[in-house]
Protein backbone atom coordinates (compact mmCIF):
# COMPACT_ATOMS: atom_id res chain seq x y z
CA UNK A 1 0.00 0.00 0.00
CA UNK A 2 1.09 3.63 -0.70
CA UNK A 3 3.40 2.63 -3.99
CA UNK A 4 0.71 2.18 -5.92
CA UNK A 5 -1.13 5.10 -5.00
CA UNK A 6 2.02 7.20 -5.35
CA UNK A 7 2.25 5.67 -8.72
CA UNK A 8 -1.73 7.09 -9.48
CA UNK A 9 -0.86 10.38 -8.01
CA UNK A 10 2.53 10.43 -10.17
CA UNK A 11 0.57 9.48 -13.45
CA UNK A 12 -2.03 12.02 -13.16
CA UNK A 13 0.13 14.93 -11.89
CA UNK A 14 2.82 14.42 -15.12
CA UNK A 15 -0.11 13.68 -17.93
CA UNK A 16 -2.71 15.67 -16.47
CA UNK A 17 -1.22 18.92 -14.79
CA UNK A 18 2.00 19.23 -17.33
CA UNK A 19 -0.70 18.48 -20.27
CA UNK A 20 0.96 15.22 -21.95
CA UNK A 21 -0.90 13.45 -23.80
CA UNK A 22 -2.06 10.04 -22.11
CA UNK A 23 -1.08 6.92 -24.19
CA UNK A 24 -4.71 5.18 -24.82
CA UNK A 25 -5.25 2.18 -26.98
CA UNK A 26 -6.74 2.31 -30.39
CA UNK A 27 -8.60 -0.67 -31.04
CA UNK A 28 -7.62 -0.43 -34.88
CA UNK A 29 -3.94 0.88 -34.70
CA UNK A 30 -3.37 -0.84 -31.52
CA UNK A 31 -1.24 1.85 -30.01
CA UNK A 32 -1.68 5.63 -30.58
CA UNK A 33 -0.03 8.59 -31.15
CA UNK A 34 1.69 8.70 -27.87
CA UNK A 35 4.28 12.07 -26.75
CA UNK A 36 6.99 10.26 -24.82
CA UNK A 37 7.51 11.45 -21.17
CA UNK A 38 11.14 13.19 -21.01
CA UNK A 39 11.86 10.93 -18.38
CA UNK A 40 12.60 7.44 -19.33
CA UNK A 41 12.44 5.90 -15.52
CA UNK A 42 9.05 7.24 -15.53
CA UNK A 43 7.54 5.76 -18.81
CA UNK A 44 8.82 2.82 -18.01
CA UNK A 45 6.75 2.64 -14.78
CA UNK A 46 3.72 4.12 -16.78
CA UNK A 47 3.76 1.53 -18.93
CA UNK A 48 4.13 -1.51 -16.32
CA UNK A 49 1.33 0.11 -14.18
CA UNK A 50 -0.97 0.47 -17.40
CA UNK A 51 -0.04 -3.19 -18.84
CA UNK A 52 -0.65 -4.14 -14.98
CA UNK A 53 -3.79 -2.64 -14.62
CA UNK A 54 -5.34 -4.04 -18.22
CA UNK A 55 -7.09 -7.34 -17.01
CA UNK A 56 -6.86 -8.76 -21.26
CA UNK A 57 -3.15 -7.74 -21.57
CA UNK A 58 -3.90 -5.94 -24.50
CA UNK A 59 -0.67 -3.39 -23.88
CA UNK A 60 1.58 -6.26 -24.47
CA UNK A 61 -0.57 -7.52 -27.33
CA UNK A 62 0.02 -4.12 -29.12
CA UNK A 63 3.80 -4.20 -28.45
Amino acid sequence: MGQELQTKEYMRKVYFEDKLTIPLLDKDNCLPKIEKPRDENYWAMYVKTYSDSNKDNIWDQCL
